[in-house]
């Protein structure tokens, strides 16, 4: 129970969720174990990031919010974000990837967008919510891993936007419910 609450258990699994998807897209384009530790960096990442979204989302736009998420953001949310970043920065330490320019250049304009979703808060324009979540976590589990184990976007076009595409398509398919549960909270 501990861990459920230290570490946020939604947060936890979108968290591994991400990693698992950023390592079977490397399968899927032919990397096999090349994008290993970049699937574990992503996941990291996301840890952080989600909960940094849910932190703002709770503290500053309570009105889009259930009452039990923002009493559990309240309780948890900075020792969260102080976890996931004690997280990130233990995993940027020990993986071996590719922090190439583009890598870099790429992952700051993921969190760009992502802060930017929960801040301004672009989930709350209308019908830009559904397509920006399945995008930013595409590229961030198609896209970035490619990038973090050393290869440019060139190297892979076809394959690698065929792959884009079907994860877009499919986080796209599975916000849908979370879009209709949250019908009476989001505008």
């Amino acid at each position: 129970m501990q861990l459920v609450k230290i570490l946020g258990y939604s947060h936890l699994i979108i968290a591994v969720g991400a990693g698992v998807t950023a390592y079977i897209s490397g399968l899927s384009l032919g990397l096999g174990g090349e994008v290993n530790e970049a699937a574990i960096l992503i996941g990291a990442f996301t840890g952080l990031g989600y909960t940094v979204q849910r932190f703002i989302k709770t503290r500053f736009f309570p009105h889009s919010a259930p009452p039990e998420r923002i009493a559990f953001m309240k309780k948890y949310g900075v020792g969260l974000i102080w976890g996931w970043g004690v997280v990130l920065i233990a995993v940027i330490i020990l993986v071996s990837v590719e922090y190439s320019s583009s890598a870099n250049v790429f992952v700051i304009f993921l969190i760009i967008i992502s802060t930017a979703y929960a801040a301004i808060p672009l989930r709350e324009k209308a019908y830009l919510k559904l397509p920006l979540v399945a995008s930013v976590f595409a590229l961030a589990t198609v896209v970035y891993p490619v990038l973090l184990a050393g290869f440019e976007l060139s190297d892979f076009t076809p394959v690698l936007a065929t792959v884009l595409l079907a994860r877009v398509l499919y986080i796209a398919g599975i916000t849908i419910p979370f879009d209709v549960r949250d019908l009476n909270i989001d505008q």
